[in-house]
């Protein structure tokens, strides 16, 4: 069985002193429960945003049988939990459990019989009996806590978006990778065409034969051919980001030379325009004292 599901939560503020309003078993306003079994492998992604100031965002997981599985404090951005069901249930009230189950099932003829013809009922009742074994409740639950106690601050809630992914072991051992081998085939296809690659009856022998650990060399090669790429866009944007560096700087040296230029132009049209004012005024002067004008 896999289960997968995802929502947003609205975290209240809770005073720090206040341990009673914690997440717990008998306080599960701010818990998201899922049933699992024994063999469920449970991932939790929580994207939790920013810190909000003098808040702390806590998460505590725990089953039905208040067994802590996950405890993570100060939560910020997003993050990946993985963890499994403990099967870890109260050993007297499973006892009183089995007990009240066989008074009901004797009470409708499907107890235990030793008698060949019964064994269809001895089977269902076995699976009767033992219906509650490796089954639990998981709590996903998250505390916003602050401490700051002044008139000025204002707790604020705390938005967070969980997504929660289920899956069965027993299931995960059934898939048949053979399945996926047509992924493959391009990366294989792409081997034919190098030196001392495999022949075409290998490689389709290969994909025929195609198990667990031909599906996890593959994966790894993919994720090791994906980690270049990412760092080669690292690289780029590492160039890209030098590159406007430089860009924001000429644009500054740019603007630099043009408000000096501007001022320097301005400068030599007044000083033009003065000393043409100075002569006119001057050769004006000089005609009237010579009795020209």
């Amino acid at each position: 069985m896999t289960l997968i599901q995802g929502l947003g939560l609205s975290i209240p503020p809770v005073q720090k002193s206040d341990a009673k309003h914690y997440s717990s078993l008998d306080h599960l306003y701010n818990c998201i429960s899922y049933p699992t079994v024994k063999d469920d492998i449970i991932l939790v992604t929580v994207d939790a945003g920013d810190k909000l100031p003098s808040q702390t965002l806590n998460l505590h997981i725990f089953d039905s049988d208040a067994n802590d599985l996950r405890i993570k404090k100060g939560l910020s951005q997003s993050f990946e939990l993985l963890f499994t069901n403990l099967n870890s249930p109260n050993q007297f009230d499973v006892n009183n459990n089995l007990v009240k189950k066989s008074k009901i099932l004797n009470k409708l003829n499907l107890g235990l019989n030793t008698h060949k013809s019964n064994q269809a009922n001895n089977q269902r009742t076995q699976e009767v009996l033992n219906s509650h074994k490796g089954k639990s409740l998981i709590y996903i639950c998250f505390d916003n806590l602050y401490n700051d106690k002044s008139w000025s601050f204002k707790p604020q809630f705390h938005d967070v978006q969980v997504s929660v992914d289920i899956k069965n072991i027993t299931t995960i051992k059934q898939t048949n990778y053979k399945n996926y081998a047509k992924y493959f085939q391009m990366h294989q296809k792409s081997k034919l065409k190098e030196d001392n690659s495999p022949t075409r009856d290998e490689i389709i022998n290969h994909l025929q034969n195609f198990n667990e650990d031909d599906f996890d060399n593959k994966i790894q090669f993919i994720e090791s051919e994906l980690n270049i790429i990412i760092e080669n866009l690292k690289n780029s944007e590492i160039m890209l980001s030098n590159l406007m560096e430089q860009e924001f700087k000429l644009r500054d040296i740019n603007e630099s030379i043009y408000s000096r230029y501007t001022i320097l132009s301005a400068v030599l049209v007044s000083a033009i325009c003065l000393f043409g004012l100075f002569q006119i005024v001057y050769f004006k002067c000089y005609l009237k004292k010579t009795k020209v004008l």
